[in-house]
C-alpha cells in the first residue's frame, strides 16, 4: 500500500495524553466520514494485574479450608454450606476490595474513573454493591440447589468450587471499582430496584400481597418488609450518586445553565421522595402511613414535572426522545384514568403499571444525560498537514 507522510499538530493537553505511549503503532477507522485513531502500545501496563485476583482468592480459600477442616461432606446450600461461606466471605471481601481499589483510584495510584465520584456517594455505592452480590448469589445457589437436590462435596471439591466463585467475584468487583461509569451506576440502579422489589414479591406471594397494594410489601404485615424498604432507600442513594456523577460531567462540556440546575434539582427531589417512601412504610402508625402517602404521591408529582419540562430543560433534544416521552406520558394519563375514573384497574395494577412506565422513562432520561455529558470521550481540534 502506498503511503504519505502526515504531520499532525495536537493541542498541549492532548499531546500530554499521547506522549506516555511513546513510539506507537495505531489503527485508523473511518466511520461516517469520521476518522478514529486508536493508540496501541505493546508495553502498556495491563489494566488489571493477576495477583490482584489470585492473592485474595488464595487467602480466602485457605480460610475456607481451615474453617471446614475435618468435614467429610459439605452441602452446596443451606446452613454451614458452600453457599453460606461464599455469601459471607464474598461480601466482606467485596467490601474490602472495592474500598481498596476505589481509594487507590481516588489517589491516582491506578488508572480508574473513581476520581469523578464524590466521597459522599461512596457508602451508598458500596452498600448497594454488597446487596446486589447477596441477591445474585442467593438466586444462583437457589437455582443450582434445586437442580442438584441434596448434593454434598468433600473438602477438596468444595474448596475448588469456593475458590472459583471467589476468584470470579474478586475479578468483577475490582473491575467495577476501576471502571465505574454512569452506565455502571444505572445498571446497579436497575438491579437494586427490579431485584429488590421482585424478591419482596416472591417472598410474600403466599400472603397474596397483590390483593392489597404494592405498599403492603413494605408494611409490618409483610414477610421481611425491611428488604423492600431498604431497596427503595438504596435505590435513592444510587440515584443521587448517579445524578451527581452525571451533572458534574455535563457541566464540564455544557454551561451551568438554570435549566440544567433545575433538572438536577427535580431528579434529586425525585430520589429523596423515593427513599422516604421506604423510610416511612405503610404501617399501623398513622404518622408513618400519612408520610408514606405524601412521599408516594409526591414521587408521581416530580416524575410528571420532569416529563413535562424535559424538552425545555435539556440543551439538546432529539425527536425520538420527545416522541417516547409523549407516548409514556400518555400511557400514564390513560392508566390514571382507568384507575381513578373508570375504576377498571385495581390499586395494585395501577401502582405496578405506573412504576414500570415511570421507571422506564427515567432510565431513558438517564441515558440521554450520559449522551449529553459526552462521558468517556473528548473532541479536539487538530491541524493535519500532508507532506509530499
Amino acid at each position: 500500500m502506498d503511503k504519505k507522510r502526515v504531520i499532525i499538530e495536537l493541542p498541549l493537553d492532548l499531546s500530554e495524553k499521547v506522549e506516555p505511549f511513546g513510539p506507537i503503532d495505531s489503527t485508523v477507522t473511518v466511520v461516517n466520514n469520521k476518522v478514529q485513531i486508536a493508540l496501541l502500545n505493546k508495553e502498556k501496563e495491563p489494566l488489571l494485574k493477576n495477583w490482584w485476583i489470585l492473592l485474595p482468592t488464595v487467602l480466602m480459600t485457605i480460610v475456607f479450608i481451615v474453617m471446614n477442616y475435618g468435614r467429610k461432606n459439605i452441602a452446596l446450600a443451606g446452613d454451614n454450606s458452600i453457599a453460606s461461606y461464599v455469601i459471607t466471605i464474598g461480601v466482606i471481601l467485596s467490601f474490602v476490595l472495592f474500598t481498596y481499589f476505589f481509594v487507590l483510584g481516588k489517589k491516582g495510584k491506578i488508572h480508574s474513573n473513581t476520581q469523578d465520584i464524590y466521597w459522599r456517594n461512596f457508602p451508598s455505592i458500596l452498600i448497594s454493591l454488597g446487596l446486589i452480590i447477596v441477591v445474585v448469589l442467593l438466586v444462583v445457589f437457589n437455582v443450582v440447589e434445586k437442580i442438584f437436590l441434596g448434593v454434598t462435596f468433600d473438602l477438596f471439591t468444595a474448596s475448588t468450587i469456593f475458590a472459583i466463585i471467589i476468584g470470579v467475584l474478586s475479578y468483577l468487583v475490582i473491575m467495577v471499582a476501576i471502571k465505574i461509569t454512569p452506565s455502571t451506576l444505572i445498571n446497579m440502579l436497575m438491579l437494586i430496584a427490579i431485584g429488590g422489589v421482585g424478591i419482596a414479591m416472591l417472598t410474600n406471594s403466599e400472603q397474596q400481597w397483590w390483593l392489597t397494594n404494592l405498599s403492603y410489601l413494605g408494611s409490618n404485615f409483610a414477610t421481611s418488609s425491611w428488604r423492600f424498604n431498604l431497596t427503595l432507600i438504596l435505590a435513592a442513594f444510587i440515584m443521587i450518586a448517579l445524578i451527581d456523577f452525571l451533572f458534574e460531567a455535563i457541566f464540564k462540556v455544557q454551561p451551568r445553565s438554570n435549566q440544567l440546575r433545575f433538572m438536577k434539582f427535580l431528579l434529586v427531589m425525585m430520589a429523596i421522595f423515593l427513599g422516604n417512601v421506604g423510610v416511612f412504610p405503610y404501617n399501623e402508625s398513622a404518622i408513618s402511613r400519612e408520610l408514606h402517602n405524601v412521599f408516594a404521591q409526591g414521587l408521581v408529582f416530580w416524575v410528571l414535572i420532569l416529563m413535562g419540562t424535559a424538552r425545555w430543560l435539556l440543551p439538546v433534544v432529539d425527536k425520538e426522545f420527545l416522541r417516547l416521552t409523549n407516548i409514556m406520558a400518555g400511557l400514564l394519563v390513560i392508566i390514571t384514568i382507568l384507575f381513578m375514573v373508570v375504576r377498571y384497574l385495581s390499586l395494585t395494577a395501577f401502582e405496578i403499571m405506573a412504576f414500570v412506565v415511570a421507571f422506564s422513562w427515567l432510565l431513558l432520561l438517564l441515558q440521554k444525560l450520559i449522551q449529553l455529558s459526552n462521558y468517556g470521550s473528548q473532541t479536539y481540534s487538530v491541524t493535519i498537514e500532508v507532506t509530499e
